[in-house]
């Protein structure tokens, strides 16, 4: 049995979010052989600067040779220091609009509902702060979409020894519930 390092839930109007939070010994025991195990495998392997943390001009783990298929992830720079105006690179495809590659190339804060939003933006933050990876088990309805998934962050530093990026991958534990129709009838409202 794992023991969560804490679980949160936040509830905005109909969204709804709970984050349980796992030591990363956890992640390695609960994700063998999955995607986001084998990209933090692939972030380990990384040449290290003296503060331990992989360089941003040496790492670009979803580029690595042994490239990790099958991953829903990619990454967040993080130079800001709002964490609202992280930018996500590389957004990985979704099925509902407004969740996928068009989030590619803009802040958080574009994300389509504050909860979410905000949510990421406080992970990527903690993150970048403790400067260690962090692994979640997220189950969240928002905006007529159930999702449940797993999601490592990897820090990665910058030139200045600042963390620049946070690499992230994802595992989906359920498919995600809901309709297309669900989401446009709440953006005309």
């Amino acid at each position: 049995m794992f023991k969560p390092l804490e679980v949160v839930t936040e509830i905005v109007g109909d969204n709804e979010q709970t984050q349980i939070r796992y030591a990363i010994a956890d992640f390695l025991k609960l994700e063998q052989g999955t995607p986001p195990r084998k990209l933090y495998d692939c972030w380990t392997r990384l040449p290290r600067n003296t503060c331990g943390l992989p360089y941003e001009s040496n790492c670009h783990p979803l580029d690595q040779p042994d490239r990790v298929t099958g991953i829903l992830g990619s990454w967040v720079e993080t130079n800001s220091e709002d964490p609202m105006d992280f930018i996500m690179r590389e957004h990985a495809k979704n099925e509902f609009p407004g969740y996928g590659t068009e989030l590619s190339d803009k802040p958080l804060s574009c994300i389509p509902d504050s909860l979410h939003a905000f949510s990421c933006a406080t992970e990527y933050l903690f993150c970048k702060t403790d400067r260690e990876p962090v692994y979640h088990e997220i189950r969240q309805r928002t905006r007529g979409i159930k999702r449940h998934y797993t999601r490592i962050l990897l820090p990665v530093d910058g030139a200045d020894g600042n963390v620049a990026r946070v690499y992230y991958g994802v595992r989906r534990i359920a498919p995600p519930r809901g309709s297309v129709r669900a989401v446009s009838e709440l953006e005309k409202s």
